[in-house]
Formats: structure tokens, sequence, C-alpha cells
């Protein structure tokens, strides 16, 4: 730990153009340099009573960035959830929409989160058709 600020010397300042910051970084104690130094490459730290309270301050070239944290490990993106349709009987008096679900829930079920409506594909009536729509 540093005992003396006014000692202190790093290259390219004290006259080559460069200026000393001073950050207070905490209480007064045996790791004060240490976590200078953590904080800011090439710092000292010195402790000092600052307003009746020895406080850690940490002396350093300014303009130098401190170090920087790693990185967080990048994550996958979250898969893409598509939505599939099939086609599978037509709708009817005997199979209307309620039956064309329950079909449709019980070939695609769980995760896949089969459902079915009845679509008319364009035709006539008798082409109403029960398409189910799951998660593929």
């Amino acid at each position: 730990m540093v005992t003396n600020p006014a000692s202190l010397s790093f290259p390219g300042v004290n006259g080559e153009g460069g200026e000393v910051c001073i950050e207070n970084i905490g209480p007064c104690d045996a790791d004060c340099s240490s976590k200078c130094t953590s904080k800011h490459a090439g710092g000292e730290g010195y402790c000092s009573a600052v307003n009746k309270v020895f406080t850690c301050r940490c002396y350093y070239k300014c303009g130098v960035p401190p170090p920087s944290s790693p990185s967080p490990p990048q994550l996958a993106p979250p898969p893409t959830t598509k939505t599939c349709s099939v086609g599978t009987t037509r709708c009817s008096v005997a199979c209307d929409e309620n039956c064309c679900n329950d079909d449709c829930a019980a070939k695609y079920p769980g995760p896949k989160e089969g459902y079915g409506k009845c679509v008319n594909t364009g035709g006539p009536p008798s082409y109403i058709l029960c398409t189910c729509y799951f998660k593929c």
C-alpha cells in the first residue's frame, strides 16, 4: 500500500502529458492496494482520512480503461416454433368442429399442442376439411 501519494509515478504522467485520477473505493484495509489494482490496472491504493474516516483512495492514470469483466456466455436463441397443418378428413354432421378438434388433439398430443378446425377449402360444402394444426 502506498503511504505517500505525492511520490506516485505513472508512465506518461508527471510532466509527460498525463493526469493522475483519484477514486475513493471504500474503507481502508489491508486489501486497499489490491482492490485498486483490480479496479484500475497499474493503480496504487493509499489510505487517507476523508471527512475523518480512513478511506482507501485509488490513484491511477486517467483515461486508462478499467479491466473488463469476462463477457457472459452467449446463450443459444430459443428454438423457433413453427405451426404445421395437415388436412385429415371432411367435416360433416357426423364429425363437426368439436369432433375435428378432438381428433387432432389426439393425433398431435402433448408438446405438439394439436387442435383442429373445419376449413372451407373453397369448393362446395362437401369440401369442408378437418385441418389439424400443431407445433412442428
